[in-house]
């Protein structure tokens, strides 16, 4: 049987590991695998095995703790029990040295997946534009990841568009007030607009049916002590626990070479001593980030500029006129509802926004507390006609990273990020903050005038440093299965492939290309 190894664990490389299992193949994942702190590892343990309703205030303050909520500017950083571990920065191993805002990169055992919102829409061809593929090569795999994740969704507007790709749908409860809202949506005019649509959003959460599932708490956007939100470290844990994959932690991959159809890996051990594995293929899905520099490092490509491409994200409040239920804290927090758009002067690319009703972060973010105060009656007038709408704009539309590697001279190779400001996204968020206006409106929703932008702090969905291509021909581009020139029997298989990033998220798209690339290998 051929050795395969994985470097990574987030949502590619667990992809890439089932995709193996069903082709019989054992594979060896290595990984850095930072876990939480232990204290707060604690506190995920004794919220979760308790209700809800026994939680105390104390611990509850402990998960919801994010002082990035109060930065001015740019986006608030989204935290797992108030701790970052997650995101990876420059350290003795690999190096970074930043200009701008940092892009998003993880060393955490479940990558990035640890911390994020879980929606799931797939990318239609007028998102795919630039690829090598269309939405019909993709359709497969989209149904066979979504097999055996969780995954609320119902059919709806939305559908007319995007295709659920799943029968086993079991959809979160709606709070009132985004029953509200689907209602306004209903008795607008917008049902005649050409290619808009609202309906509920998608996630890969366990609803209340599922004996694992959403408990309802009015906390989720800090993390879910259930489990009821799904990671990449809930399907790795369960493989090792099977021994259905070989998990090494602690492992600082370097580079690679190839050579006599054997992959020869150069890596660290979590004490700085050198290390090395020979494997007869190697899954590269390590974050488009450490991807690249992998790559970089592999084919000694130094002082090369490569551009690491991002979504634009802006968040609207939106005030209605008429009071709109608030059922919290008894919700589920993450965004109830999807709005998709085009804006034609802009492309003809979709405009994804999530639509909420106040969640715990909004309530932090406005300091309310449960009160007969006149300042926070004030507020609790203001938070029963508040809907907050986060959109997301393709990556055509946003500054990026310009990426290097330089050589060291008395220690490891540095990575340089330089981030890009463009004119471009302004010019974006203006024509599509106008149509979200005028969207709004015909709903009875009025756009308040503060709204908070990633131009400065940069987006959470990155990739597109190694583009996939029909025909390579630069150093840097890769075949439709992932592999660079000169280098057959190692495959990228993150978001650095990705031609371009839809704005439609990209997470079930990451996962359905991995799931695509490892069963599209014929001699594996």
């Amino acid at each position: 049987m051929s050795r395969i190894a994985i470097v990574g664990s987030g949502l590619a490389g667990i992809s890439a590991a089932k995709a193996l299992k069903k082709r019989g193949i054992k594979p060896t994942i290595l990984d850095v695998g930072y876990e939480i702190e232990e204290e707060i590892g604690k506190l995920v343990n004794k919220l979760g095995g308790i209700n809800t309703s026994e939680w105390k205030q104390q611990d509850v303050e402990k998960k919801i703790y994010n002082p990035t909520l109060f930065k001015s500017k740019g986006l608030p950083k989204k935290l797992f029990f108030g701790s970052d571990y997650f995101y990876g920065s420059s350290n003795s191993f690999f190096p970074i040295k930043y200009k701008g805002s940092a892009p998003p990169l993880s060393y955490a055992k479940g990558g990035l997946s640890i911390g994020w919102g879980s929606t799931s829409l797939p990318a239609l061809d007028c998102d795919l534009n630039k690829w090598p593929l269309n939405h019909l090569d993709f359709k497969k795999y989209y149904k066979k990841i979504l097999l055996d994740l969780p995954f609320s969704a119902r059919e709806d507007e939305i559908s007319k568009f995007f295709p659920l790709y799943s029968e086993n749908l079991l959809p979160l409860k709606l709070t009132k007030g985004n029953q509200e809202i689907l209602k306004d949506y209903s008795n607008s005019s917008l049902l005649q607009e050409n290619e808009v649509v609202l309906g509920q959003s998608r996630t890969l959460i366990r609803s209340h049916e599922d004996k694992n599932g959403c408990r309802y708490c009015g906390y989720c956007m800090s993390g879910c002590p259930y489990g009821s939100i799904y990671q990449s470290k809930q399907d790795l844990d369960k493989l090792i626990e099977k021994g259905e994959v070989d998990y090494l932690p602690n492992i600082y991959v370097e580079s690679l070479s190839e050579s006599n159809g054997k992959v020869q890996i150069y890596a660290f051990d979590h004490e700085g001593k050198k290390i090395s594995f020979t494997f007869d293929r190697v899954f590269i899905a390590a974050g488009a980030l450490n991807s690249t520099r992998l790559v970089l490092k592999t084919k000694q490509l130094y002082e090369a500029k490569v551009k690491l491409q991002t979504t634009l994200s802006v968040v609207h409040p939106f005030f209605r006129l008429k009071n709109i239920p608030l059922d919290w804290p008894i919700a589920n927090t993450e965004p109830g509802l999807f709005l998709l758009y085009k804006e034609e002067k802009l492309s003809n690319n979709w405009i994804h926004t999530q639509l909420s009703t106040p969640n715990e972060l909004v309530l932090q973010k406005l300091r309310y507390r449960p009160g007969k105060d006149f300042l926070n009656r004030s507020k609790e007038i203001l938070l029963g006609r508040l809907v907050i709408a986060h959109t997301n704009i393709h990556s055509d539309f946003s500054n990026g990273y310009m990426l290097s590697l330089k050589k060291g001279h008395t220690g490891n190779d540095t990575l340089y990020s330089e981030q890009e400001f463009l004119k471009i996204p302004s010019k974006a968020l203006k024509l599509v903050s106008k149509r979200l206006s005028f969207l709004g409106r015909k709903m009875g929703y009025y756009k308040l005038p503060y709204s908070q932008n990633s131009i400065n702090s940069g987006s959470y969905h990155t990739g597109g440093t190694l583009p996939m291509k029909k025909f390579p021909k630069e150093e840097t581009e890769t075949n439709l299965v992932g592999n660079l020139k000169g280098l057959e029997k190692i495959h990228i298989i993150d978001s650095s492939i990705f031609p371009s990033l839809p704005a439609t998220t990209i997470g079930m798209l990451t996962m359905a290309n991995a799931y695509r690339i490892v069963s599209e290998i014929k001699d594996i």
